[in-house]
This record gives C-alpha cells, structure tokens and sequence, in this order.
C-alpha cells in the first residue's frame, strides 16, 4: 500500500470536499460504535428466556446479527477509506478486496432489506389471519425462510467474482510505481444499478406499504369492534342489574308469605321460620341462586383472561416495533431512492464534469448526506425497539442495570464492610468448666450458686437477650455439646445482625 500516492491526490482535492469528509468520519464512528452496541444486545435481549420465542422473534434476531455484519463490512471500511486513504479505495490494493468487498456489501444490505420484508409480512400475517398464521407462520418456516433468502442473494450477487475487474492503473503508474486500479465491467457500471434499485427500495418499499396498509386496516377493525364489544357489554351490564334488583324486589314478600303459610299449616310455630332444605329450588315460580362457581373454575378463568392479555399486549408491542422500523427504513431509503434516480436519469457524470469545483462538491455533498441516513438504518433498530416495545424496553433495562452491577462489583467487594463478631470467651470458659469432667464425675446436685454464676456470665454478654433464661428445675448438667453449639451459633448470627 502506498501512502505518497493517497498523499498527492488529497492535494488536489477542493477544501470543501476534504472539511464534508472530516464532518462525517465522526458521524460514521458513532454510528458504527452504537449500531455494534444495540445490534448485539438486541440478540441477547431476544433470546432471552423471558420473551417467547416467536417466529417474528428469529427474524429480528437474524436482522440484528446481519445489521452487525453489515456495519463491520460496508461502514467500517468507508471509515478506513476516509481516515487513511481518501481519495482512494481499499479495493485499489488487492484483487481480493476488489471482489470480496462489493460482494459482502450488497449481499448482507439485500439481506437485511429482504429480512425485514419478511418480517413484516409474517406480522401482517399474524394480524390479518391470527388462525392461519400458527399453521404457517411457524419457527420451522421462518428459519426456512432464512435459509432460502439468504442462499439466494448469495447466489446472485456471486457476479462480482467475473464482474470486477483488477488491472494496471496506466494513468498514475511511473516507471519505479506500478499501481492498480479495481473498475467495474459494463454490466455492474451501468446495468447493476438499476437492479440494486429494484431490490434494496422499489419492491422492498412495496412490500412494505401493502404490509403495512393491510395491518393498519385490521387493526381499525380490532379497534371498531372492541369499542362496539364494551358498548354492549356495560349494557348488558346494567339490563342485567336492573333485572336482578326486580327479581330481589319480587322475592322478598313472597318468601315471607310462603313461610308463614308453612308456619300455620304445621302449627309449630317455631323462632327459625326458614324454609326447609328439602324444599325443591322452585316453588310458587320463586327461582333461588345458583351456587356461585367453585373457586378453582375462577381462578382457572381469571388465569386465562390474564394470559390472553398478556398475549394481546405481547402481539401489539410486536406490532408497533415492526411499524416503527418500517417507517424509518422508509424514511432512510427514500432520499437513497430519490437520489439513485436522478443520478442515473439525467447523467450526473457528464453534468459535473462541465463545472467539477462546484457541481462536484454539491453532488459529493449530496452524496454523504444519503449514505449517512442509509447506514443510520442498519444501526437504530434498537432504539426504535426500545422505543416502541414496553417488554424489549423493560429486558433492556434489566440487562443494563445486570451490566452496571457487574462491573461495580469489584468496588463493592473491596468497601465491603467487616462484621463484628461478639466475644464468646466467657461462654468458651463457662463450657469448658461444666463439660470438662465426666458426667458421671460431675456433681449432680443443683446449687443456686452455680445457676447464679451462669447468670452473671451471660449478663456479660451484650446479646444475652436473645438466650432463653433457664428454669430452676432443669440442671446445669444438661447442657452438652449440641446446647453449646446451639447457644454458640445464635451468638454469632445476632452479631452478624
């Protein structure tokens, strides 16, 4: 690699063209730097055991994972372009740069394109048809799915192994430097073009509005019909309300009618006047209650309403990520498209040439501005994730705050305060005077003497509250081994307190 030859045509170059590449070095960076960040914890935050794992999940797992790909691939090598060798390009240095870098940058951007248009469509799928969508929107079907797009852009972008073209820069080459030149043949400089615009903006865009438009539609529908739902439901509510303060109303003198017709009939006229408990359930057209339904029916009733809440959360939190995503991806390549359009539509080359100072700085301007926005996509997902998403926002914070824990956990560890255990030598003293001996050499008798000197060596202790006081009639012979280290494990753990 040779520097002089960077060197020298950097010379040459307008001011505003070097100051427009200093502005975006440090917008590259941080895109770079922040797109590796919330790419990967977005993989980790998917596969986590707390999200359910979905077919709508593997697609987003996969988009981070190739989003990161694409950054260490597309953007970072336009960073070490600006930064070491602008004007020139790292595919200028090696046939093998020369092929692999084209390759891997429009293979993985078609891929990360074409993922999200799957992924939008298995959530359109998921809306529209709920019943369906477990038939066919499967983990088995979306890996499928996966395999067999990525196979495919594989195998299509595989021209640029014959399409690129690696020969002797017969323009700056002297007689002691030979330098080479990457160029792209006829097919990539002037046909390619339009194909990549087809498939990283028209039809992805497509896609996507239709996609999106069909999920707007059913979600109204969803939003209509649950409005109409809780309508009916609070009148039904209060029909069956009024119906049951009647029915109350209704039973109260009929019952008590009924009573005293059964009170006299008999003749015993007793204190308890209710009805007997063989009485069938319906006398006189008088309906009693049901029993109410037993408590494990309405725990298993609540338990389902709370988990298809949780589902319908779940599903709309997917929804609104998917939808924030789209927007954007839309917002970030439509500029790209726009620009696209006109370059190739009114032939830029030849209109810059005429004026290369100015309509060259305007057009390199231009040029950044979109790329910028265009590598921005592959970056902020994760935000708009968080953004949009209650539980990828709540797994975030708790992965955050995991991270923050572990890296101040050595600082905890070393102002860990020391604890202060209580001094149990006079217990050690007053064990050692009482089990020394045999018991059988022990003196068997009580003596008031001894309890009394027991006593005084426990006031000693600062924690003798927490020992039970011993009773006159249990003698001090009884406390062996297991009493002591009872009484000598409670002592350290209120210490420890």
């Amino acid at each position: 690699m040779d520097t002089n030859h960077t060197t020298n045509s950097t010379m040459n170059l307008p001011t505003l063209v070097i100051l427009i590449k200093n502005i975006c070095i440090p917008f590259y960076l941080l895109i770079l730097i922040f797109g590796l960040f919330g790419n990967g914890l977005t993989v980790v935050i998917l596969q986590s055991k707390r999200l359910q794992q979905s077919s709508t999940l593997i697609y987003l797992t996969v988009l981070a994972i190739v989003d990161i790909f694409y950054l260490l691939t597309g953007l970072l090598v336009t960073i070490i372009n600006y930064t070491f060798l602008f004007p020139s390009d790292i595919r200028h240095y090696s046939l093998i740069s020369c092929i692999l870098t084209p390759y891997l940058s429009y293979t993985l951007a078609y891929l990360s394109v074409w993922l999200l248009v799957s992924v939008t469509v298995d959530r359109a799928i998921w809306v529209v048809q709920p019943f369906n969508a477990k038939r066919v929107c499967t983990t088995r079907n979306a890996w499928l799915t996966i395999f067999s797009i990525t196979i495919i852009l594989f195998v299509f972008d595989s021209h640029f192994f014959w399409t690129m073209n690696y020969n002797i820069d017969t323009m700056n080459s002297t007689i002691n430097t030979t330098y080479y030149k990457c160029t792209p043949s006829y097919f990539t400089q002037t046909i390619f073009p339009y194909i990549d615009l087809l498939l990283v903006c028209v039809i992805p865009c497509l896609f996507m509005l239709i996609a999106n438009g069909l999920i707007g539609i059913q979600l109204k529908r969803m939003s209509d019909f649950n409005k109409k739902r809780q309508k009916n439901r609070l009148f039904l509510n209060h029909a069956s309300m009024q119906q049951q303060q009647q029915q109350q109303q209704q039973q109260q003198p009929t019952q008590g009618s009924l009573k005293c017709a059964c009170a006299l009939t008999t003749g015993k006229l007793t204190n308890d006047t209710r009805l007997n408990d063989d009485m069938p359930t319906n006398v006189s057209g008088i309906q009693y209650p049901r029993k109410r339904c037993k408590s494990n029916a309405l725990k298993h009733c609540v338990k389902n309403s709370i988990k298809g809440r949780s589902n319908m959360n779940r599903s709309s939190s997917l929804t609104a990520m998917l939808l924030a995503i789209n927007m954007f991806f839309m917002i970030s390549v439509c500029p790209l498209l726009v620009y696209d359009v006109i370059y190739f539509a009114f032939n830029l080359n030849t209109w810059i040439e005429k004026d290369e100072l100015i309509r060259g700085v305007l057009v390199f301007g231009i040029e950044r501005f979109v790329y910028v926005l265009w590598y921005t996509n592959f970056a902020v997902h994760f935000l708009l994730y968080c953004l949009s998403g209650p539980q990828f926002r709540a797994q975030a914070k708790h992965w955050l705050q995991s991270c923050y824990h572990f890296i101040n956990l050595p600082c905890l560890i070393h102002d860990k305060p020391t604890i202060k255990l209580p001094d149990t030598t006079k217990i050690h003293e007053f064990h050692d005077s009482i089990i020394q001996k045999p018991l059988s050499q022990q003196n068997l008798n009580y003596s008031p003497s001894s309890k009394q000197s027991y006593d005084d060596t426990i006031q000693h202790n600062p924690y003798h509250h927490h020992y039970p006081q011993q009773s006159h009639q249990y003698s001090f012979v009884q406390i062996n081994e297991e009493n002591y280290q009872t009484l000598k494990y409670n002592s350290i753990q209120t210490g420890c307190i």
